[in-house]
């Protein structure tokens, strides 16, 4: 093992040893989507409502392991964002045999906020980039050793990132057009493998269509909803800023300026027959421009695009390579060298920083202002509704009521016992998975504790639900000595059941 390999061993273990230790003292409390997946977990299915099946997979294996906590919860993301890292280098290595090169690719991609902080974070996002890296990974050594083998696995990853999330189907879309454009790799399109290739991958539909059409096409629609399709007017300029700025905020402008440069890069050489290139453009190039494309229509989340800035970021390590090596010992190649070292270390710091916001409180950034903010108060929230439920379960049984998925989901982890809690009917509220489990209609004569966000008079909905509703003292969450949150907890008696146009969710 070279010098340079053992050091980027070292520097993906340290950054892994931080997060694993990060996550054993547990400083912050679930995010709703985690606690959501979480509930996921706890009923395995075919499908779910809005996602598939594979981030509540990986988190009931890791809580049947270690228990129903937030370390068990989130271990897989650390060890899976790791995983993602050390795969991006090694696909570096593969394609431009420069352990430099990859070295760079793979330490601004640990210095990227999003991914960063992703890496102890249990998201659809971590699965999906690791399962699709790997894919492109085998793909590649499939291409290289000629290995029908390499080709059925590399199939089966497509089919796992599909499960972990829809949009790595364009994962297909890379493989296919490799094999079309690749002058080299053309005689593949006469053979079946690649086609196997995406017909495994393919089939990871067959689930989520098997189980959306017992809903009613609930996901499709939920999709449909999402880009718009069907909305008037096909271009709408007020999202395209806003889809950069989410990028830069999110990945950082280093990476911002790298990534695009190295695909221009990978462009040049691919139209002048570069294999190597051209493989990587495959892959990075159908996300990237989908969802730029896309934000001429409809607002674009700043993670929607992660995918391709793992083989974007490959190309810019090369890229870079390239030009320190042609510049060698200039003025050039020492300002660029700098500027790497500046931008990862100032990366990692910042991203490390942002994870003790009590030090940001100090310095005089609000808690209004941070992220963060999310992911505080819910444990304070489980332990007051614990309280509550413990005075009112004297009497008998008491469901948990919260006023949407985040809030029923969140309840439902951090209340004593891990109760069975229940997602409220209310009109207009969105749709969520808790509609397509049991609810509480059974319930009729048993006592809640409801958990809202409402202030003031309690809605009429709930009122005509239970025989008497009495107002608790509200939960307000401060930190930094500023109200990030706050919550109404009410004490309800005697369930008669919610109103019938009470329980019409809306998609």
């Amino acid at each position: 093992m070279n010098n340079k390999r053992l050091w980027t061993l070292i520097a993906l273990g340290l950054i892994g040893a931080f997060n694993l230790i990060f996550l054993w003292f547990s400083l912050f409390d679930l995010s709703s989507d985690e606690a959501y997946y979480w509930e996921w977990s706890r009923r395995p299915a075919l499908c779910y409502f809005s996602k598939g099946p594979m981030v509540a997979y990986v988190i009931h294996i890791s809580t049947y392991l270690f228990g129903h906590t937030a370390f068990a919860v989130r271990l897989p993301a650390v060890l899976l964002s790791l995983g993602t890292l050390f795969l991006s280098y090694m696909l570096s290595v593969r394609l431009f045999r420069s352990d430099l090169a990859a070295f760079i690719s793979a330490l601004m991609l640990a210095a990227a906020p999003m991914l960063n902080a992703g890496s102890t974070l249990m998201t659809i996002d971590v699965l999906m980039c690791f399962f699709s890296v790997l894919a492109i990974v085998l793909v590649w050594e499939a291409l290289a050793r000629q290995k029908p083998l390499l080709w059925l696995l590399a199939g089966v990853c497509i089919a796992l990132a599909i499960l972990s999330k829809f949009t790595a189907i364009v994962l297909v879309i890379g493989v296919l057009a490799f094999v079309v454009l690749s002058k080299r790799d053309r005689s593949l399109a006469l053979k079946p493998f690649p086609y196997i290739c995406c017909g495994i991958g393919l089939l990871a539909f067959l689930p989520i269509i098997q189980w959306n059409m017992a809903h009613h096409w609930v996901t499709f629609r939920l999709v449909a909803a999402l880009g718009k399709i069907g909305s008037p007017g096909l271009i709408h300029l007020k999202h395209v800023p806003s889809f950069f700025l989410g990028q830069i905020v999110v990945m950082s402008p280093p990476i911002l300026i790298a990534a695009p440069f190295g695909l221009w890069r990978c462009g040049e050489k691919a139209w002048k027959g570069d294999r190597d290139h051209l493989f990587l453009l495959c892959f990075a190039l159908p996300v990237l421009l989908f969802y730029f494309l896309l934000s001429f229509h409809t607002e674009i989340l700043p993670n929607w695009p992660v995918l391709g800035y793992f083989p974007a970021m490959v190309a810019a390590g090369a890229v870079i390579v390239e030009r320190l090596g042609r510049w060698r010992d200039s003025a050039k190649a020492r300002w660029m060298r700098a500027g790497i070292v500046f931008c990862i270390a100032f990366g990692l710091t910042i991203c490390a920083v942002a994870r003790f916001p009590s030090l940001l409180y100090k310095v005089g950034i609000p808690s209004t202002c941070l992220p963060t903010k999310r992911l505080e108060g819910w444990r304070e929230l489980g332990e007051r509704v614990s309280v509550v439920s413990a005075e009112m379960g004297r009497q008998g049984e008491v469901l948990i009521l919260g006023d949407c998925y985040q809030t029923t989901s969140e309840l439902a982890f951090y209340t004593k016992g891990h109760p069975v809690t229940y997602c409220a009917p209310q009109p207009g509220r969105r749709l969520s998975q808790y509609d397509f489990w049991p609810g509480c209609e059974d319930f009729s004569g048993k006592n809640a504790i409801y958990v809202g966000r409402i202030h003031g008079n309690v809605s009429p909905e709930l009122k005509a639900a239970f025989e008497s509703v009495v107002q608790d003292r509200p939960l307000e969450v401060v930190r930094g000595g500023r109200l990030i949150r706050s919550f109404s907890i009410l004490r309800c008696y005697g369930f008669k059941g919610f109103p019938k146009d009470a329980s019409e969710a809306k998609d």
